[in-house]
């Protein structure tokens, strides 16, 4: 089972390591713009909240980004397991649905956490742009500069739950789409994999 980079057309645009405080301010911009997103939550991060019901009511897709924000690749097969295994278990238990997409902390995976993903009916999902938004706190223009000089149809676009990314998030949106790009939402992952 290979990772997803790609969707059949249009732009998906996900977000790393929440939930966060950032998540309501990125998703009152991604409403007024009228975009869908897919956000990927560690479980360490997960507490009831207004912003879990708010992404789902709101059409975005939630999946897990493991327990903690480790490399993957440099854990045992256990430790795989169990950080795979516990991020999806509170994610399904705070959003009550199945959890079907898992994104690897920092795209690194072998072939124990694609064995793994696969036993709990988990497709990989990575991206083929990355916004860099985490190295850019003070310069958030170089992000939307960095993935409007890259974007294309079917592009996956990486973006993290930071101020930097909320700053740019409204011009990133309307610089796609002044290229005559249109965004796509999390049904697009469902079509990539055939659900």
């Amino acid at each position: 089972m290979p990772s997803i980079t790609q969707i059949p057309s249009g732009v998906l645009l996900t977000f790393d390591d929440g939930p966060s405080e950032y998540v309501i301010p990125l998703l009152n911009i991604l409403k007024r713009k009228h975009v869908m997103a897919f956000f990927f939550w560690l479980g360490e991060n997960l507490s009831p909240s207004q912003s879990i019901s708010q992404v789902l009511a709101e059409g975005h897709g939630i999946g897990s980004h493991g327990f903690h924000h480790k490399i993957l690749s440099d854990l045992s097969y256990q430790e795989q397991y169990w950080e795979i295994q516990q991020s999806k278990v509170a994610l399904e238990n705070c959003i009550q649905s199945p959890i079907r997409f898992f994104r690897p902390p920092n795209g690194r995976m072998n072939e124990d956490t694609i064995a793994i993903a696969k036993s709990f009916h988990l497709h990989c999902v990575r991206w083929n742009i990355g916004s860099w938004d985490w190295a850019h706190a003070h310069d958030p223009d170089t992000i939307a500069d960095h993935v409007v000089g890259h974007v294309s149809s079917g592009s996956i676009v990486l973006l993290h739950e930071l101020p930097q990314t909320v700053i740019i998030l409204e011009q990133l949106i309307d610089r796609i789409r002044e290229k005559g790009l249109d965004f796509a939402g999390p049904e697009a992952l469902d079509l990539r994999v055939g659900l």
